[in-house]
């Protein structure tokens, strides 16, 4: 048969090789087509079908986010109304690791470390605790307090670098520093322990609370109630529209029973006779109310110092400095209660009427006592001066030790029965 005769697909076939069989490279690529479209097929039904609902819903976390709105915190003034502490805000750079990219993570870190000094290492490792610790969406905070020029440079890079998210938090501003900071206290940071505590009240882990003092005390008074708002986001985590959102509820302002003017003669007057690091306390108190008009504890320290970072070696001083000025020595301390216990005993033998108050006693400035079991040891307890004759007035006034000493034990030598009897 003339060759040229011969159909096109029959030319290219060997000799002696049989009609119908293909050659073996088609035959491999046409199984590499079929495993490939196998796999994309298996690939579609796992997306689609089995993990549907969940990529869908991660979808919807992407194109929505809840975003808290903090109430401003209540101010605190004296009894006058004069403001004692004020609000402020101060800028922190944070991460968002559910806005980061796939891949290049790592070139933002040091993109950011170029900014704020952090190294791209610590970013990195604080970013995984705050996924593990609080999820994706949750803002990881890298660096605190960030100076203004920075704060600027960042609020330049945010729109364009995924993740990256300037945060405004507020802070307290003690406008009496040192006068007032064992009454007022401060806020800080929460922790971890205050976190699993509060969280089901709204806080978050990024939320500063009241430590001590009225902060602490008033805590829930004085935060407020945060507002939300649900937004929509860019891929680059931007917020494009509001949703929904209700607004914050301001803190309550307090007012407290101290006067500032006498609160700075008390302690004017404390440090006197004080040298640096002694231990002194005074409460002024209203007898007629009960209101607390001053109260001051020394040695103090200037709370503002919390209401930015605080390094380990800055706290451990002021835990360490003589004297212990973080402690409020006026109601946080224990001590004999000298004097103070004389009140108690007059009011009871008043009540019991082993005194009136035209009852006299001498004081010589000593009382003695024989032991109960042997006459000849004999006690001599002092009195602070030979004091006279005194009444019930006289005695508190005066503040006689042996006035008391009778009321409380008698003497029965001279005829006198005191609670004792």
């Amino acid at each position: 048969m003339d060759p040229y005769l011969v159909p096109k697909r029959e030319r290219g076939r060997g000799k002696g090789e049989p009609p119908g069989r293909q050659h073996p490279v088609f035959a491999v690529l046409r199984a590499l087509v079929i495993l490939l479209f196998g796999i994309l097929v298996v690939q579609l039904v796992r997306l689609q079908v089995i993990q549907g609902d969940e990529y869908a819903q991660r979808a919807e976390i992407n194109a929505l986010r809840e975003v808290q709105i903090p109430a401003a915190r209540g101010l605190i003034l004296d009894r006058e109304g004069r403001p004692l502490v004020q609000n402020a805000a101060r800028f922190s750079a944070a991460i968002v690791p559910g806005d980061l990219p796939e891949r290049g993570e790592m070139g933002i870190f040091q993109q950011l470390e170029s900014v704020t000094g952090v190294p791209a290492e610590e970013i990195q490792r604080k970013v995984l605790a705050g996924i593990e610790e609080r999820g994706l969406f949750e803002p990881v905070v890298i660096k605190p307090d960030v100076d203004e020029e920075t704060a600027l440079v960042l609020r330049e890079l945010e729109p364009v670098t995924p993740g990256l998210k300037l945060l405004m938090e507020p802070t307290r501003e003690y406008l009496a520093g040192p006068l007032l900071s064992h009454t007022l206290g401060y806020v800080g940071p929460i922790s971890e322990d205050e976190y699993e505590e509060l969280k089901d009240r709204g806080y978050l882990f990024q939320d500063r609370i009241g430590k001590t003092g009225v902060e602490l005390t008033y805590e829930s008074a004085l935060r407020g109630r945060p507002g939300k708002k649900l937004v929509e986001v860019d891929a680059l985590g931007r917020e494009l529209k509001v949703i929904s959102e209700r607004r914050p509820l301001d803190g309550s302002n307090l007012v407290l029973t101290i006067d500032l003017d006498l609160q700075k003669k008390v302690k004017e007057a404390l440090e006197q006779y004080t040298a640096e690091g002694d231990n002194a306390a005074a409460v002024v108190m209203d007898v007629r109310s009960g209101e607390i008009l001053a109260m001051v504890s020394l040695p103090d320290f200037d709370n503002n110092v919390f209401s930015g970072p605080l390094s380990d070696e800055e706290l451990t001083a002021l835990v360490d400095a003589p004297g212990k000025p973080l402690v409020n020595h006026a109601i946080a301390e224990r001590y004999a209660p000298g004097s103070t216990f004389k009140t108690i005993v007059g009011a009871a033998a008043l009540q019991e009427g082993i005194a009136t108050t035209s009852t006299t006693i001498t004081s010589r400035g000593y009382i003695t006592v024989e032991n109960e079991y042997d006459p000849n040891v004999v006690y001599v307890f002092r009195d602070w001066a030979a004091l006279g004759a005194l009444d019930f007035y006289g005695g508190i006034a005066m503040s006689s030790d042996v006035y008391f000493y009778y009321l409380a034990g008698g003497k029965a030598d001279e005829g006198f029965l005191g609670l004792g009897e």
